[in-house]
């Protein structure tokens, strides 16, 4: 029932702050984490591999991605401003 009503709400635009922030993170970067240099310092830290493969590394499959956000307009419930 919780998931169905946050359902409910995402879809009218009723996101938190913080979650609009991770889903433009999405949108942008193709997950909630990008790439950048401190993450991948924690990475190496971690003994993990420093640059996973992922949307972010592969321009084709982020492309693909924002095809899909914006066919879905995902882009618009979460005011996500591709010019920015």
């Amino acid at each position: 029932m919780i998931i169905a009503l946050r359902n409910i709400a995402a879809e009218k635009g009723n996101i938190i702050p913080e979650h609009r922030r991770v889903c433009h993170m999405f949108i942008r970067y193709g997950h909630a984490v990008p790439l950048n240099d401190e993450n991948r310092e924690k990475r190496i830290r971690l003994g993990l591999v420093e640059n996973p493969p992922n949307a972010q590394s592969v321009e084709e499959a982020l492309n693909q991605l924002q095809l899909l956000v914006k066919k879905i307009r995902f882009d618009e419930k979460v005011d996500f401003k591709w010019d920015q």
